[in-house]
């Protein structure tokens, strides 16, 4: 991948989207580290799931989000709203040397039944022969959601439902006392939930070697703020690449990578029934008399 540090991308699938043929990669919800759907031949499944394979140095990982949750007990309801999370989003791009993906026969001839839907290869950087390489990367960026919906202010709100009342042949909905109880307040709960975002990155890698030993460390942490409140992502990486070549015919290497990831996130549902299973739908549903 081809200065995949320059791009404001903090996963894998932020830098495929638009660069594979035949590749359609969709983020589920738009919170940092969130889910995603990853398609390479399509919908193949009703019920099963059509993630790809997606294979690090050789080692498969689980790509259909690797979300834990509970099933059962008294959070279950409330951990189900949570957004899945994307196993993709613990792979620190700024890693990674080459994506390749198997879409034909070849996937399935070589990894069976798993590369049904599938395989994506991935390369990690490994050192090169010359002198050593010694790399700092960091990067920040600004995030605000660009438009907010407009809603009623408190006057059309009382004026609204006022004249819904009466023309069902009710009484007003608000009396004057109450409407002169809630003068001056004018709520907008868009303006209390959504912020402007702050993300960094730091990467820091060292490379080298000679013909016989070559080497790569590569440290990484991320910081990333969603423009909902009190919603993050954080990821922390170490990538160690060493590869020993004791001659022609014998060759050895060690490879260690390792993440640790926090994701803070904000509660989304499709629950119309329950307005508290969403911060975003309960914010456009409630009323400017706060």
């Amino acid at each position: 991948l081809e200065d995949a540090s320059e791009k404001p991308a903090t996963s894998l699938e932020q830098l495929l989207q638009g660069q594979a043929s035949g590749v359609q990669i969709t983020s589920n919800t738009g919170a940092p580290g969130g889910g995603i759907t990853f398609s390479i031949r399509g919908v193949t499944s009703i019920s099963g799931s059509n993630q790809p394979l997606i294979v690090v140095d050789g080692y498969p990982i689980e790509s259909d989000n690797g979300g834990v949750k509970v099933s059962s007990g008294s959070q279950s309801g409330y951990l189900d709203k949570l957004p899945d999370d994307n196993a993709l989003a613990n792979l620190d791009p700024a890693n990674i040397a080459s994506v390749e993906i198997l879409k034909d026969a070849s996937a399935t001839a070589i990894y069976g039944s798993r590369g049904s839907n599938g395989v994506v290869l991935i390369t990690t950087k490994h050192g090169k022969a010359g002198r050593d390489r010694l790399s700092y990367n960091f990067r920040f960026d600004v995030s605000a959601i660009p438009k907010k919906i407009q809603m009623l202010n408190t006057n059309d709100y009382f004026d609204y439902s006022n004249q819904a009342y009466l023309n069902s042949g009710q009484d007003s909905a608000f009396t004057s006392d109450a409407i002169a109880k809630y003068a001056g307040v004018n709520t907008n709960w868009q303006d209390l939930i959504y912020r402007t975002a702050r993300s960094q990155s730091h990467q820091l890698g060292l490379s080298g070697g000679d013909d016989k030993f070559k080497y790569s460390v590569n440290i990484g942490y991320l910081s990333q703020e969603g423009i909902v409140k009190n919603s993050r992502y954080d990821r922390g990486s170490i990538l160690v690449n060493l590869d020993r070549e004791v001659s022609k015919k014998f060759k050895f290497g060690v490879s260690v990578n390792g993440s640790m990831s926090k994701n803070k996130a904000a509660m989304q549902s499709s629950d119309r029934n329950d307005p508290s299973t969403s911060v975003v739908y309960g914010a456009l549903l409630s009323k400017p008399l706060g």
